[in-house]
């Protein structure tokens, strides 16, 4: 590391889970009365309304998708800028490695990789990330507002060096980078310090007292365990605003993952006089533990896409839903004219289809925001054709198909023939986030059982033991087994978890699961449940031999949603393998409009639509899954040393992923690939 010549903030990623609500700015919101201009991607348009504030410049200081010129032209430095080999510097490029783009309208990222061809220092391998130096601020407070996509590369490799995983994300320094000689002594990082699999969490700290620690709230300088993997396979959509603010108390970091806020700081966030630090350089990307030295073929790739990056709050957001404070993924706007009752903006459509509904968002210069979003549909012209297929005529019904009005045959036929909505949730792009089949022999995707790691992870192997058949698909699942002579609750030996995939409202798990005969014929054993807050808790064999599965979910205070199933699906206990599928729609707050579905062997075993999944203790989503649960210990129903099961196949599907086809509530959704012709219409139905 280089040594620090200016005095530092830092915020630091580390890994693991907790939930935090942003706090209401308590200033006039915004207001929008209307819009003028089509929607279209790159089109024109103006926003009118009231106390939308003032913006010196209306457009940000920096845009950056990746297309023209080099990363130098709009940033004032990057690293890696290693002299002797230029392989791994942060650049434009297209896809590379297998990285796909973060939504259908990128063309380009930009990707650099903390790895040298020889030794690491600063200039090599460290630090991967640019910076942007911002002349001398007006005064405080001032205000900063930058966000980017961003993941790491799927065959990211952690644990090298001190092992700790540090791995900072952003960072603010006192000066200019050049008399620094390195951005990495910044006021602003983020870092894992934990083994993945896992889920990142920030952390502040000073070392010049810029910060309040306790803050304001008393909270402390670690924050948050909600963040996403970004080494999962997914884009993640973060945001950071800072509130520059000293020697009142008035100051505030805050950062925001896919909408959801993370770190809401509020206290002391500057320099008083005559050390006060108006001029400062603001870094995207940092330091990594986790870099490789003597490689002509590094892996520990960073990357990030459409990058924003303004000297004031104000901004104008296209999100995923309908009320800032769950506001989803954002797509920020470039505004070319502001005025209190008036903005002129080009259009950034992103990662929102044509056709497709956004909630239109204005943030005035001191961060407030209208509290509920404007509906814009997304018009064609700024991306593919989305005309949908002629009418059909001559629709009917057929009564067989009627009376099993769940089957999915019937879900996919008006899925694809009609295109109707089978459920509340947006037309907001979806896919597959997460698949795990074990084909690389272990399950590193994986957190062991309980935050303690106190369960061993299950095992990856190719043969069953009781000989009957090998893996659903490839050459390697995952064995589970709950051992009945631990002392341990819920008599289990093994248990693993994921946690935190990306996603707004929607999700869709999907595995494929068997069950040896080794296991003994008894109830309890709960096959696998949700999170800890609302959770899908007790899915679990029921009725000895008859092994169906109960099927219920309850609250974090232990309030039901729904009712209880007291088995459904055909017996899983007969050796072969079964397909489950889960889908989850969480309601929007205070609302009676979550749904929540199982299919067996893509028969619909469970269902509970209309209903709230608003959590009382504030964790308030689904977000976990874990392989295998605890065997209850009901009198009766004890249990020997060896009972295995057998998983494969694993996939999670998201309303922020991209590429689908078919239906997340319909159960009917596959990861397809770029095609989105529509059908041709349908002709010659009739009533039978």
């Amino acid at each position: 590391m280089t040594t620090a010549k200016y005095k530092s903030i830092f915020l630091a990623v580390f890994l693991p889970l907790l939930f935090f609500s942003l706090a209401k700015i308590a200033l006039a919101a915004p207001s929008i009365s209307g819009t003028s201009g089509t929607w279209s991607h790159g089109g024109s348009v103006t926003v009118n309304g009231s106390a939308f504030g003032t913006k010196t410049t209306a457009a940000p200081l920096v845009w950056d998708d990746a297309t023209g010129g080099t990363l130098l032209d709009k940033w004032d430095g990057k690293y890696p800028n290693c002299t002797t080999d230029h392989r791994y510097d942060p650049n434009y490029t297209t896809s590379i490695r297998g990285i796909s783009l973060p939504h259908a309208r990128a063309t380009k990222y930009i990707a650099g990789a903390h790895a040298s061809t020889g030794s690491a220092n600063s200039e090599c391998g460290y630090d991967v990330g640019f910076w942007k130096f911002r002349p001398t601020m007006p005064g405080y407070p001032s205000y900063t507002y930058f966000s980017y996509y961003f993941r790491v590369d799927d065959n990211f490799q952690f644990g090298l060096n001190d092992g700790d995983n540090n791995f900072k994300m952003a960072s603010v320094d006192q000066g200019h980078v050049a008399a620094l000689g390195s951005p990495y002594t910044m006021s602003v990082n983020i870092g894992v310090p934990y083994s993945p699999p896992g889920s990142p969490q920030y952390v502040i700290y000073s070392t010049n007292e810029r910060f309040d620690i306790p803050d304001l709230n008393g909270h402390s300088g670690f924050w948050n365990f909600n963040g996403n993997d970004w080494w999962s396979g997914v884009w993640t959509k973060i945001e950071y605003e800072y509130k520059h603010s000293t020697p009142g108390t008035d100051g505030w970091l805050k950062v925001w993952e896919d909408g959801r806020v993370l770190v809401d700081y509020r206290g002391r966030f500057g320099l008083p006089p005559p050390e006060n630090d108006l001029t400062q350089t603001h870094l995207i990307g940092g330091y990594s533990r986790n870099y490789q030295i003597n490689t002509t073929t590094g892996t520990n790739y960073r990357y990030y896409a459409d990058v924003y990056y303004d000297t004031s709050a104000a901004r104008v957001l296209l999100c995923q839903n309908n009320t800032y404070s769950s506001r989803g993924i954002c797509e920020n706007q470039r505004a070319t004219s502001w005025a209190s009752g008036s903005i002129a903006t080009t259009v950034n459509a992103g990662r929102f289809a044509n056709a497709s509904t956004a909630y239109l968002y204005v943030c005035d210069d001191a961060g407030a925001c209208n509290a509920n979003g404007t509906a814009i549909v997304i018009a064609a012209g700024g991306g593919g054709d989305t005309t949908p297929p002629s009418a059909p005529t001559g629709l009917g019904y057929n009564r067989d198909i009627m009376k099993n009005s769940f089957q999915k045959s019937f879900l996919i036929l008006f899925t694809l023939a009609l295109g109707l909505s089978l459920d509340s949730s947006s037309a907001f792009a979806a896919g597959r986030v997460f698949s795990d089949g074990f084909e690389d022999g272990t399950t590193n995707a994986w957190a062991p059982g309980e935050s303690s790691g106190y369960y061993a992870k299950c095992d990856v192997v190719s043969s069953a033991l009781d000989g009957v058949i090998g893996p659903h698909g490839g050459s390697n699942m995952a064995r589970c087994n709950w051992d009945g002579t631990q002392g341990t609750y819920g008599h289990r030996s093994q248990e693993m978890i994921k946690s935190a995939w990306s996603k707004s409202r929607e999700s869709f798990i999907r595995f494929w699961v068997r069950i040896d005969s080794d296991v003994d014929y008894k109830q309890g054993a709960k096959l696998f449940r949700g999170p800890g807050a609302v959770s899908f808790s007790g899915f679990q064999f029921e009725y000895g031999t008859g092994a169906t599965l109960l099927s219920t979910i309850y609250k974090s205070d232990s309030t039901q949603i729904g009712t209880t199933n007291w088995g459904c699906g055909p017996e899983v206990r007969d050796g072969a393998w079964h397909s489950i599928e889960i889908y989850l729609l969480e309601s929007t707050p205070s609302q009676n409009n979550g749904i929540a579905r199982i299919w067996v062997d893509d028969g619909l075993c469970w269902e509970a639509t209309s209903v709230n999944t608003d959590d009382p203790l504030g964790a308030g989503y689904w977000a976990d899954f874990h392989m295998i649960s605890n065997w209850s210990l009901n009198p009766g129903w004890d249990h020997d040393a060896n009972n295995h099961t057998y998983w494969d196949d694993f996939e999670i599907f998201s309303d922020t992923g991209t590429g689908m086809t078919g239906s997340m509530s319909a159960g009917t959704i596959t990861q397809g690939g770029s095609d989105t012709t529509p059908p041709a219409a349908p002709t010659g139905l009739v009533v039978q």
